[in-house]
């Protein structure tokens, strides 16, 4: 390609296959090993921050789900081709389209995974603690138990899981070992 059409003609090119690579519909619509492999190539020398859409719909045109959808696709295609900033970014792109819709709490949780993308592992740590629910047993028969919504509880067990890897990865192996069997012993 790059003899028939020049460098600049590939070069536009490649942009023009990234754009198609990065845009919802291509993303919403291919399984996850195709999307890797054909992000894998494109990725190159390219942003995803800023993607050329040139086919289908904007992310402006779709919904706060489908946005959702698409970044939780692209973190996962970032994570299998070890490009830790990147998955970084489309972690911090669903906090946000996540506390568009007032869900907050979980969006902290995304931010922390942001942060695990990274490497910061303690911030991580940091960010989910305050959200992890202590559910001990109540003796006393004046204070009543407290019941928790389903949201309360898929917020806790992202929160505990979050902070058990990472405790796994900043090398914390006792405490990855109590998370993880508080988090089985819950479930």
């Amino acid at each position: 390609i790059d003899e028939a059409i020049g460098e600049e003609g590939y070069v536009k090119f490649k942009k023009r296959m990234f754009g198609l690579a990065c845009s919802p519909d291509v993303v919403l619509a291919l399984d996850q090993q195709h999307l890797t492999w054909f992000m894998k190539y494109q990725l190159l020398g390219n942003d995803i921050a800023v993607p050329s859409c040139c086919f289908g719909r904007s992310l402006q045109d779709i919904s706060s789900e489908e946005q959702v959808e698409y970044y939780s696709r692209m973190a996962q295609v970032m994570k299998n081709i070890n490009s830790g900033a990147d998955e970084a970014f489309c972690y911090r792109q669903i906090a946000e389209t996540l506390r568009k819709k007032g869900q907050d709490r979980k969006a902290v949780c995304y931010d922390a995974l942001g942060y695990l993308a990274v490497g910061k592992a303690a911030k991580a740590i940091d960010l989910v603690k305050p959200l992890i629910i202590n559910e001990k047993p109540a003796f006393s028969l004046f204070r009543p138990k407290k019941t928790y919504t389903v949201e309360d509880k898929i917020v806790n067990m992202l929160a505990q899981g979050i902070s058990c890897k990472a405790s796994i990865l900043s090398g914390d192996s006792k405490m990855a070992f109590r998370k993880a069997k508080e988090i089985m012993e819950m479930a």
